[in-house]
């Protein structure tokens, strides 16, 4: 490429193009959470970013004498963070809950793990309280 200097001088200006060896970049490594546990005669061996597991453990709160226990709804959240839904509801009837997840609720596009995360959290949480029964009159 030439380029005019000041004074009408001619100026060679060379470019030079940097290219990284693919070889040696190395993929960013993500700390994951692993865990192995059984729900209505299924074993589940589930990964998922430490990041989100910490945001789970953080938001579920389990009441005292409640028939699940922190365990439990983690593992509930943990299988709706990887969308097993039906085993969620699975082990949170087992567990003595009653609600089921509706039709709509999951994952948008623009969730980021931790915001997803703490949504599962809250829908476990949800899933393990039992049932009112309302009679009509």
């Amino acid at each position: 490429m030439i380029v005019l200097g000041t004074e009408g001088q001619r100026l060679t200006v060379q470019k030079h193009h940097v290219v990284s060896d693919p070889q040696s970049v190395k993929p960013v490594e993500q700390e994951m959470y692993h865990d192995s546990f059984c729900v209505g005669g299924k074993d589940y061996d589930l990964a998922i970013p430490m990041s989100a597991y910490q945001v789970m453990r953080d938001a579920v709160e389990v009441a005292d004498g409640a028939a699940q226990t922190t365990k439990d709804v983690l593992r509930m959240a943990i299988l709706l963070f990887l969308n097993y839904v039906d085993a969620a509801t699975t082990m949170a009837e087992s567990v003595g809950g009653g609600g089921g997840v509706e039709s709509g609720w999951g994952r948008k596009k623009d969730d980021d793990d931790e915001w997803w995360a703490r949504r599962c959290a809250h829908k476990a949480v949800w899933l393990c309280k039992p049932m009112r029964k309302s009679y009509k009159r």
